[in-house]
């Protein structure tokens, strides 16, 4: 028995030992950090749903105002939240090879193909692969499509003869027809048929139990081998047979004949890799110009909702632009409609989509240290390091009154007056979002056709705020925005 109880008591003992010289990691390097917890370090709040990891980050990044990151323990992982714009620069640019991995993982066998996921020289690859076709060239041959989901976009409206509509609703149907032309080759039919394929699709990909959604996306995200290992995913469901069938009948139909649009594109991995990558590839697109632009674009219509004055100089210039070249939808003319451009990005900052970002040291690195004076500070090869967007984005430090809707903030003069790391609303560095022009192009196109049109007013069903959803890393809204598209007089 005393055997038992010593063997049992040196155990404790060691285990103890052992997860002291694990949480002294940050301590050692003087590096704040907040109180842990034994096993979960600093996440058992975030594991057991009782707070988000933005809110968490958030939390961080307020309490620890005096430096430039804070370390804190993912389980038994360090982990480090950057706070500074210039090591945030640091980072994601001047040393990106010691940061070129993310560590979120899928085991959704198409998901993981997207470049947002896959390490290494492979990830390289893959960008180099997919750039092109992505390019403002490309584009340019795109916006046809656009401009023709533009003109469906309005006639729906209009037929709606001055009902409330869901935004998020018109905006999915908008972006998923653009992507159905564009990346597909298919015709979309999102705004003739009550319930197009492309919803169907995002419906089947959707957890619709709240619950145990925000279980996948906090399995997904702090744990991703075991997400891996349970079949989990933050995304929700895998990508589903639907989605497959349509890119491989979409295909067929290039047999034998040359385009040079992304469906070519697609064929032609088919045929270079004889796997799934040409359905990764599609999926990217799927992800990354369908999903999120469409919330960028419905945050968009609140706010212009909510703020008339701004309604109002956007059609001020869209009317005068229009005047000049008989349409708004030309190259040359959206180029001049430059309001919606910061129309856009200030939606993007107040409503950030993709509320932090996430890198994993690939080999060992010294920061600054996150107080001056101070030693540099050794980041080990494995450490976690979240970049939290959303907290920055309403920095009054940066920006003034961050809870108003202000496009003059990305006006040249202000730009120039604050460090370019302060707006992280799609990455940046090498991994930056790659889909970022073409999805600014069609939001900004469908913003300015809509404001051409219609007056927005916020329908009293709206409940505000609108809330979040419970996805850790994308921002949802929790309510319908409503909105009222009045015609203009």
């Amino acid at each position: 028995m005393i055997l038992l109880f010593s063997i049992i008591l040196s155990t404790l003992l060691l285990l103890l030992y052992f997860l002291r010289q694990k949480y002294a990691y940050w301590k050692n390097q003087e590096v704040p950090f907040p109180k842990t917890t034994l096993l979960f370090g600093n996440i058992g709040e975030v594991l057991f749903l009782r707070t988000t990891l933005s809110e968490f980050f958030d939390r961080l990044y307020r309490t620890y105002e005096d430096y430039s990151y804070v370390g804190f323990y993912n389980f038994l992982t360090p982990a480090v939240v950057i706070r500074d714009p210039q090591i945030i620069s640091e980072v994601l640019i001047q040393n990106f090879e010691s940061f070129h991995d993310v560590f979120i993982r899928t085991p959704d066998d198409i998901a993981k193909i997207n470049p947002f996921f896959v390490e290494g020289d492979r990830w390289k690859e893959m960008r180099k692969e997919i750039a092109p076709h992505l390019s403002s060239l490309k584009i340019r041959e795109m916006r046809p499509h656009i401009e023709t989901g533009c003109r469906l976009m309005i006639k729906y409206i209009e037929n709606l003869n001055g009902d409330n509509v869901d935004a998020e609703d018109i905006t999915c149907r908008f972006t998923g027809n653009n992507v159905m032309a564009c990346a597909y080759g298919l015709e979309g039919r999102c705004f003739e048929e009550e319930y197009p394929l492309i919803l169907k699709i995002r419906d089947d990909m959707t957890i619709h139990n709240p619950t145990i959604a925000a279980i996948n996306s906090t399995i997904g995200i702090l744990l991703p081998n075991i997400a891996n290992l349970l079949n989990m995913s933050y995304l929700g469901k895998h990508f589903s047979q639907q989605f497959r069938d349509m890119i491989s009948e979409a295909i067929k139909t290039r047999e034998n004949v040359y385009n040079s649009d992304y469906l070519n594109f697609l064929k032609e991995a088919k045929e270079k890799y004889q796997d799934l990558t040409h359905f990764g590839y599609a999926a990217m697109f799927y992800l990354d110009a369908f999903a999120t632009s469409a919330l960028a674009f419905a945050y968009a219509l609140l706010e212009l909702s909510l703020n008339p004055e701004v309604q109002l100089k956007a059609q001020k210039q869209i009317d005068h632009v229009s005047e000049k070249y008989k349409t708004i939808y030309s190259e040359e003319a959206q180029k001049e409609v430059d309001y919606i451009d910061n129309i856009i990005l200030e939606t993007i900052r107040m409503h950030t989509i993709t509320k932090f970002l996430n890198r994993q040291c690939t080999k060992d690195i010294h920061l600054s240290p996150p107080k001056h004076p101070g030693a540099r500070v050794l980041i080990k090869k494995g450490t976690q390091v979240f970049i939290p967007s959303y907290a920055i984005h309403h920095d009054s430090m940066y920006y003034e009154h961050p809870s108003r809707f202000n496009p003059d903030r990305f006006s040249l003069e202000q730009l120039n007056s604050r460090p370019k790391a302060c707006y992280l609303g799609f990455g940046d560095g090498p991994r930056v979002c790659i889909g970022r022009k073409f999805g600014v192009t069609q939001i900004k196109m469908g913003l300015t056709a809509i404001l051409s049109k219609f007056e927005l007013h916020l329908d009293e069903k709206t409940i505000l705020p609108v809330g979040e959803g419970t996805d850790h890393l994308s921002k949802t809204p929790k309510e319908k925005i409503w909105i009222k598209f009045c015609p203009r007089k």
